[in-house]
């Protein structure tokens, strides 16, 4: 589930010890880590992530962005590196606060009703970069099979017989038939964003955001949306000519 010391999720823009961010450095690559302390004023402490064992490069008045997640959305604020210290084998570093958080107006990605088998399984740290490396099928135990009702390159939403909470993060399994070998799945790390009670008793409505996927992921998730657009709209059209 999900990694421990996530706080409750609060639908405002303001941070707080124990939410995860994701820090980037102009168009570079995303590192998640959390907030460990509030020093007030606008300055937090973060842990200074990794990415495939790498620390993210930082610097005393480096500028990065912090983007966090709320029901209401995405939010980005912009940082400037105030301190980089040292305990032990961990190291740290406080950020000062440039403006307040924004919530990102950006354009939800093109969300495609679709059946699509599926496995929601059990996530452990660091799994996503086995699935980075090409490594094989990582063991991990199913949660349970899902129903998906829509999916897009960023996400995809279920019906579920599990409650999930914001936060939580799981490794799915999708069987998308346009690979060569139907059966072998797609393994991408997701994070919950909403869940609410769906249509049936006993059952959630479950959205979910994809995580540390690479470009070859991006690819594939690219190629099944649109073929499948294709197909929906063919069928469309064929229906209407019967008609």
């Amino acid at each position: 589930m999900a990694p421990e010391g996530h706080s409750p999720v609060n639908d405002h823009g303001k941070l707080v010890v124990g939410d995860k961010v994701e820090l980037i450095k102009e168009a570079g690559r995303f590192y998640k880590t959390m907030i460990e302390d509030d020093h007030g004023g606008g300055a937090y402490l973060v842990g200074v992530p990794s990415y495939g064992g790498i620390p993210m490069l930082l610097h005393i008045n480096d500028e990065v962005l912090a983007v966090f997640y709320r029901e209401s959305g995405r939010y980005v604020s912009p940082m400037r590196v105030l301190k980089l210290t040292k305990e032990g084998e961990v190291r740290y570093a406080l950020l000062m606060q440039k403006s307040k958080p924004r919530r990102h107006q950006r354009r939800e990605a093109f969300r495609l009703p679709v059946s699509l088998r599926a496995a929601i399984c059990e996530y452990s740290e660091g799994i996503e970069e086995e699935l980075l490396a090409d490594a094989e099928t990582p063991e991990t135990a199913a949660l349970e099979a899902a129903l998906c009702l829509d999916i897009s390159v960023t996400g995809i939403s279920f019906t579920t017989k599990r409650q999930y909470a914001p936060g939580d993060c799981c490794l799915l399994r999708l069987y998308m038939g346009y690979r060569q070998n139907a059966m072998a799945p797609f393994d991408i790390c997701a994070e919950v964003m909403r869940s609410s009670p769906g249509l049936k008793r006993g059952t959630y409505y479950t959205g979910f955001r994809f995580f540390g996927q690479s470009k070859r992921m991006n690819d594939h998730l690219s190629r099944y949306v649109f073929t499948e657009q294709q197909k929906q709209i063919k069928q469309r059209r064929h229906v209407e000519s019967s008609t």
